[in-house]
């Protein structure tokens, strides 16, 4: 997972401090994954991580499969999903409205 988050950042051209910004994260929290492989963290964080990314939907599933998380079929991950699919070119912030407005918690906490 780390690995694949370090290539992934590279290939979209962004630093811890934006992608941070960006997730709506501490810097610390995506050095963390970076850096360390055991290091825990949750579906949430790495679905925001994806949205921040941009990334397209069969490379956000090829980073989620590289972490110790996995989207099951639970009506709050059915959205995840959805958000991966339809919504990887929205922002955090934009995804955390949709998430709000479905009665879900938001992926990250804004600042």
């Amino acid at each position: 997972f780390s690995g694949a988050l370090k290539s992934l950042m590279t290939w979209k051209g962004k630093t811890v401090e934006k992608l941070a910004e960006d997730c709506c994260l501490d810097p610390k929290t995506i050095q963390r994954m970076r850096n360390n492989e055991d290091y825990e963290t949750t579906i949430e964080t790495i679905v925001a991580i994806c949205i921040a990314l941009q990334l397209p939907p069969v490379v956000s599933e090829a980073l989620i499969s590289r972490s110790a998380c996995s989207l099951g079929v639970s009506p709050k991950h059915l959205t995840y999903r959805f958000l991966l699919n339809s919504c990887y070119t929205k922002s955090v912030i934009e995804c955390n409205e949709i998430l709000r407005r479905l009665e879900l918690d938001p992926l990250t906490k804004e600042k």
